[in-house]
């Protein structure tokens, strides 16, 4: 019987407490109104902004890109050209006397290097010298 009791003035103690909790409501002001309004309109400019700066990069990146796939198709045909065309050689004579003569003056021959000698018997080492005094 207590604990039904008890059981009852809990839940009545809860059931009072988030009833006070929920009706207490408040009201925005026309200050705070008016704050939340500037907010949003300051999202909205600079939701704006990036929109506008998202378009200007598109316009770059769609530039470069074609661009890009011109450079690529120039240096496909590029190379399309050097390897199809045919290597040139070209020949030159040159006089069978070399005209400049006396550039290079004539000099003897230098005479050829002397033999080694042929091995020998090593030397054999000198002795230690003796102890100092």
């Amino acid at each position: 019987m207590k604990s039904k009791l008890f059981i009852i003035l809990a839940a009545f103690v809860l059931l009072t407490t988030l009833t006070a909790a929920g009706c207490t409501t408040s009201y925005a002001t026309a200050e705070q109104m008016q704050a939340l309004q500037n907010q949003v309109n300051s999202l909205t400019n600079s939701l704006n902004s990036t929109q506008q700066q998202l378009g200007s990069t598109q316009q770059q990146l769609n530039t470069t890109q074609q661009a890009l796939s011109s450079a690529q198709t120039q240096l496909q045909q590029q190379k399309t050209y050097t390897t199809s065309s045919q290597p040139t050689i070209i020949y030159r004579s040159y006089p069978s006397v070399y005209p400049y003569t006396n550039y290079y003056p004539w000099r003897p021959t230098p005479p050829a290097p002397r033999p080694l000698p042929p091995p020998g018997p090593f030397p054999s080492p000198s002795p230690a010298p003796p102890p100092a005094p």
